[in-house]
């Protein structure tokens, strides 16, 4: 029996002091440093990256914590991104791996230092461990809110618990996520665009110096800003950069030169009643169908930032009932509803900004576009015309 009970004491004793080694792994000589990473082509990897990187070389720690873990090559991958219900993980590798990687993508890495306390890195170093776990490595990725930065921070600030970098954090920025997004998208204007045009009013507001460390470059930023981190120091250096994707045509440019061609068909160009009727059911038919993909982000999607998109006043998906109604020849039910189209699009017009949603400017010549094509249908300009000519013509005959 005492043998036994000697046994059990002795197994608990070493479970005891495994856990507190365990707890206790880190020399002073141990580093935590927050990594970010430049950007990359692909829409996935376009806004940077950032990790935590533990280095110990007396207990021969190495290990790259990875919170943007996921799989591009699962099916409806962008389809379940705008659902907001794409599994991320954190993944753990050593730094040479790691870098691996950036080097063959041509892409920069800056590491700081993250000025803690030995009792500091240890305490996020478990709280590091713990989140690597089968049961807590995954999560559901929220671009704006939870994603690979914005945990790093939420586990640092738990770890320093410091009120000063609590208030700092929480400061205005004076910018909004919408604006923020340009630091990465200000050479490729048809991707801002693109996202411009799915993101909804929750991208308008002010956000604080904490909810702007949602882009890596940011994070980077208020760290060093808040005493949090050192200052910044390259690691890697990488051929790509976030200034240099330069795409050669703009959209303005490109829909004001749409615009302009329309009208001209209009007013201008002699075309055929077949064909200027072609172009209405194109125009109505994609300004409806947008209007139809916004429908769906409003009640389907779980990201906040793609309900309640005000740009569904000129995308409107009643106008799909002009598919039916156009080539069916119903002249008075088109004339009335494409004034009252018409008259929401100059309310949307006269109040561009003053509305919770800041519209991007790409969208005016398509909203002109609309307005031209609606009042010409309602009024039916070049039948006047017409009109107009052939009195004309009998008065002088007369």
């Amino acid at each position: 029996m005492r043998n036994n009970t000697h046994r059990y004491l002795l197994v608990l004793f070493i479970l005891f002091f495994a856990v507190q080694g365990r707890a206790g792994v880190l020399s002073e000589h141990a580093k935590v440093m927050l990594l970010t990473c430049g950007p990359e082509h692909p829409l996935y990897a376009s806004f940077g990256h950032s990790a935590l990187w533990v280095v110990d070389t007396a207990s021969r720690t190495d290990k790259v914590y990875n919170f943007g873990t996921f799989d591009p090559g699962i099916p409806r991958f962008y389809l379940r991104f705008l659902k907001g219900d794409l599994q991320y993980a954190l993944s753990v590798s050593a730094y040479p791996s790691f870098v691996a990687e950036y080097r063959e993508e041509g892409r920069w890495i800056k590491g700081q230092n993250l000025l803690l306390t030995q009792g500091q890195k240890e305490e996020l170093y478990a709280a590091l461990e713990h989140a690597a776990t089968p049961g807590n490595r995954y999560y559901r990725y929220k671009f704006f809110t939870d994603n690979c930065s914005t945990r790093i921070l939420k586990l640092i600030s738990g770890t320093l618990d410091s009120k000063a970098i609590r208030d700092s954090l929480n400061l205005p920025s004076g910018t909004t996520y919408r604006k923020a997004l340009r630091h990465y998208l200000a050479g490729r204007p048809w991707l801002m665009f693109g996202i411009n045009l799915l993101l909804g009013p929750f991208a308008d507001k002010e956000i604080t110096r904490g909810e702007l460390t949602f882009l890596p470059d940011f994070l980077m930023q208020q760290t060093e800003h808040t005493g949090i981190a050192s200052a910044p120091a390259l690691l890697l250096k990488g051929t790509v950069f976030s200034g240099g994707f330069r795409e050669m045509t703009s959209p303005m440019v490109v829909l004001w030169l749409i615009m302009f061609l329309m009208v001209a068909e209009l007013f201008w160009l002699k075309v055929n009643k077949r064909f200027s009727n072609a172009v209405d059911l194109f125009v109505f038919a994609v300004s409806g169908f947008l209007g139809v993909l916004y429908l769906i982000l409003w009640f389907w999607s779980d990201h906040l930032a793609l309900r309640y998109n005000l740009n569904i006043i000129w995308a409107n998906p009643a106008l799909l009932v002009l598919l039916w109604s156009i080539p069916a020849g119903k002249t008075k039910f088109n004339r009335i509803f494409l004034l009252l189209y018409a008259l929401l699009l100059f309310f949307l017009l006269i109040n561009w900004k003053t509305l919770p949603q800041s519209l991007p400017m790409e969208t005016m010549p398509l909203v002109t576009i609309l307005v031209f094509r609606a009042v010409n249908r309602a009024f039916q300009f070049r039948r006047m015309e017409r009109i107009i000519q052939q009195k004309t013509a009998q008065e002088e005959e007369i």
